[in-house]
């Protein structure tokens, strides 16, 4: 079996929310996909809504509006949200007040990890292993 290189970082940013997102049973899950509109192959990842301008704060009150919407139109409790090692190696500061408002508001946050590599046989393509 192949398993993804592990970006410590990652690994870091990973458990912190894991830790903070309650039962993991699927049954649990009623997730949205809450993407950088350019594409997640990109260098650091903007999700939609966010720039480079955003503070901490910022980043939060564009959340509370993005992550309401989705917890009353879509009846939402989940949230995926893209993250490469350089969101959170230079972004990290705000894009964690995107996260912290998701939990905030009661709902789970999965970070998926994209390495910026388009190859098949990268991370988003391979098995994983528990962080």
């Amino acid at each position: 079996m192949t398993t993804f290189r592990k970006i410590p970082a990652c690994q870091a940013a990973f458990a912190l929310v894991l830790a903070a997102c309650g039962s993991m049973a699927a049954t649990n899950f009623a997730g949205v996909n809450w993407a950088d509109v350019n594409d997640n192959w990109g260098d650091i990842l903007y999700v939609d809504g966010l720039s480079a301008n955003d503070t901490y704060s910022s980043a939060a009150v564009v959340a509370d509006r993005v992550i309401g919407q989705f917890q009353t139109k879509l009846k939402a409790n989940t949230v995926r949200m893209p993250v490469s090692p350089n969101t959170v190696s230079r972004y990290w500061g705000t894009y964690t007040g995107a996260i912290d408002k998701a939990l905030e508001k009661g709902m789970k946050v999965i970070l998926c990890s994209w390495d910026g590599s388009r190859e098949p046989t990268t991370f988003p393509f391979r098995s994983t292993d528990r962080l």
